[in-house]
C-alpha cells in the first residue's frame, strides 16, 4: 500500500470519487463526478467542466467540494452551510457564493436551485 486512498459516492449520473494522494484526510487531491465531466483539483483549486478549466478561489473550491460530497439530490441550504462551513447562517447567505460558482462552472444549470435547496446536476451535453 502506498498511502494513497480512494473513496467514492454515487452521484446523480456517474461516480464521485475522492483521490487523496498525500495520506491526509482528503483536504487535497481530486474529486471527480458525473463520469468525469466535472473534476475538482483541490491542490490547484481548479474545476474542469466538460474539458474547460476554471480557476476557483478557496471558498469556491470548498463549496464545490461540499456539493460533490453531498451527492445526488436536492440539499437544503442549512445542510450545505453545515457541510461546507460548519455553521448555520441565514440561507440567503448561500445565494451569492452559489451564483459565483455557477458562473465559474460556465453553465449555470450545473447547480440547480429549487424551492427546497440546491442540487449539483450535469446539464445536457452541448451538440457540436
Amino acid at each position: 500500500m502506498n498511502g494513497d486512498s480512494t473513496k467514492g459516492t454515487k452521484g446523480t449520473k456517474g461516480t464521485t470519487s475522492t483521490e487523496n494522494t498525500n495520506g491526509t484526510d482528503a483536504t487535497q487531491g481530486t474529486l471527480t463526478a458525473f463520469d468525469g465531466r466535472l473534476v475538482l483539483d483541490l491542490d490547484a483549486r481548479t474545476a474542469t467542466v466538460d474539458g474547460r478549466e476554471a480557476q476557483l478561489t478557496r471558498q469556491d473550491a470548498k463549496l464545490l467540494r461540499g456539493l460533490i460530497e453531498l451527492g445526488e439530490g436536492v440539499h437544503a441550504p442549512d445542510t450545505i452551510l453545515l457541510r461546507v462551513w460548519g455553521v448555520l447562517l441565514n440561507p440567503v447567505e448561500l445565494r451569492y457564493p452559489i451564483s459565483v460558482l455557477r458562473l465559474k462552472l460556465g453553465r449555470p444549470s450545473w447547480i440547480e436551485r429549487t424551492e427546497a435547496g440546491y442540487a449539483l446536476r450535469p446539464p445536457e451535453r452541448e451538440q457540436e
